[in-house]
């Protein structure tokens, strides 16, 4: 009988292998060299130039007669009081789409379409990114319209009534989204009384709106507070002859590069923010403080257990093996300056699983500190960081706002560069010390967007305390 079962086998594993197709046969034959990026280096590939205050990266490419510019401004609600935030917030649509002070909205916008020159304004928590896009045909009149946005806006009334609303709709929107009002409430307890974790007071718009936000932007709008990138089919002398004259006629008024300290770390609690979904969105959630020397040791570890898809330990276990989630992973936000640095471990499950999600998201972390990580597993995190990192930055026009970020930050210039040997250095000894030194499960504290009458909350005070949290917003 054993014998047949032998022959049986085999003759369906022998089978098994005819049935592969062409294709699939070939695959397997097929073999890939190993990716490989001649990182652009500063001061070398990439050089770096001052005008007005600002700082330029320029990386000549001129493969195809196009340019893109980067902009970093220094500024936001980091920089402003809590009461600022909305203003804030508002002065990025305005200097867009709010006119300038020689050309109308719709003649700004016009002049843009007829050229095909891409230009937007966007915001974050402590700067403002401008990018800006043309054919070389049309520099010149690309650099009149960033000249005119950036330092001579008009703020428009008609359109700034349009944004105001946008603005307001767009935060309706997202207190009701799960997954932006989990962020927003990661923000809010984070950094408690302060700027960064404010919430927009929508009162400031009854009054005197367009005086609020002159002195907002001419707080933060000068070339000091500038860093530029600038990739394409231009040269040094181009750029030098453009910028020379890149620069306001007025000083900028009133702005502080101190930033407030910020509040101690939130205990171990569970934060609870109530949404009528189906679903549990969670974070989990810690303040670190990550040694230079440590940055690469970092990377790879959490690579490991939950930034690395669906190789990392955190995604195989909650999404593969127990199909609690679609979306689950990790993350150190390590590019942050000069917000504090923090971990997360985030996952989206049913109501009645949010609990199980958490406990094992906790196993593996608790597995990761406390078990050195096998070798292959090593090489495959490897493999795996350094490979997405060469498709998503191996080209121009995507890795010179990198270098413009890096140098914002306050990051090693060299830091690409010297990515892939850092990273390949990494030993299983670090993984281990990594993990046992910047991720501490008694310091996690749990944030949670869902329905308090689907999830069992008294199975949630096993983490610790549940606080409930309400996001109000003035003036919504």
């Amino acid at each position: 009988m054993r014998k047949i079962l032998l022959i049986g086998l085999l003759s369906l594993s022998i089978l098994a292998g005819e049935m592969k197709s062409p294709m699939a046969k070939e695959v397997e034959r097929m073999k890939f060299p190993p990716l490989k990026w001649d990182v652009p280096e500063v001061g070398k590939d990439i050089k770096m130039l001052k005008e007005n205050g600002s700082v330029i990266f320029l990386k000549e490419n001129h493969n195809l007669p196009l340019v893109e510019i980067t902009i970093y401004v220094r500024g936001g609600r980091l920089y402003t009081a809590p009461t600022d935030r909305a203003v804030c917030e508002l002065l990025a649509p305005m200097l867009e789409r709010g006119g300038t002070k020689d050309l109308s909205p719709e003649k700004f916008s016009d002049i843009l379409d007829f050229n095909a020159i891409s230009f937007s304004v966007d915001q974050g928590v402590d700067h403002y990114t401008i990018r800006l896009s043309c054919m070389k045909e049309v520099l010149d009149t690309a650099f009149y319209l960033l000249k005119q946005a950036l330092f001579y806006p008009s703020f428009n009334e008609r359109i700034m009534k349009v944004e105001i609303q946008n603005i307001k709709d767009t935060w309706r929107k997202n207190l009701e989204t799960p997954s932006r009002a989990l962020w927003i409430l990661s923000d809010y307890v984070a950094y408690d009384g302060h700027p960064a974790g404010s919430l927009p007071d929508f009162t400031v718009f009854e009054s005197r709106v367009k005086e609020k936000l002159q002195r907002i932007h001419r707080m933060f709008f000068v070339p000091e507070h500038m860093v530029i990138g600038v990739v394409g089919d231009v040269t040094e002398e181009e750029i030098r002859s453009a910028f020379k004259d890149f620069k306001p006629d007025y000083k900028s008024e009133g702005f502080k590069d101190d930033v407030k300290p910020f509040s101690e770390e939130p205990q171990k609690k569970v934060f609870f923010y109530n949404l009528q979904i189906p679903q549990g969105y969670i974070l989990l959630q810690e303040r670190v403080r990550v040694e230079p020397s440590d940055l690469y040791r970092v990377m790879l570890m959490n690579e490991i257990l939950g930034g690395g898809g669906f190789t990392s330990r955190i995604v195989l276990k909650v999404r593969n093996e127990m199909g609690l989630a679609y979306s689950t992973y990790t993350y150190f936000s390590l590019f942050s300056n000069p917000l504090p640095p923090h971990f997360y471990a985030f996952s989206a499950t049913r109501s009645d699983a949010v609990q199980d999600a958490i406990d094992a998201i906790l196993n593996e972390i608790k597995r990761i500190r406390d078990e050195k990580v096998p070798v292959e597993e090593i090489k495959v995190a490897k493999d795996s960081y350094l490979n997405s990192t060469i498709t998503r930055y191996s080209n121009d026009w995507r890795f010179i706002p990198r270098i413009v970020n890096l140098y914002f930050r306050d990051m090693p210039l060299d830091y690409y560069s010297k990515l892939a040997e850092n990273i390949n250095n990494v030993g299983i000894e670090d993984v281990l010390e990594a993990a046992r030194k910047y991720i501490n499960p008694d310091k996690l504290y749990i944030l949670i967007v869902g329905d308090t009458t689907k999830i069992d909350l008294d199975k949630l005070r096993k983490f610790g305390e549940v606080e409930f949290v309400n996001l109000e917003v003035k003036g919504l």
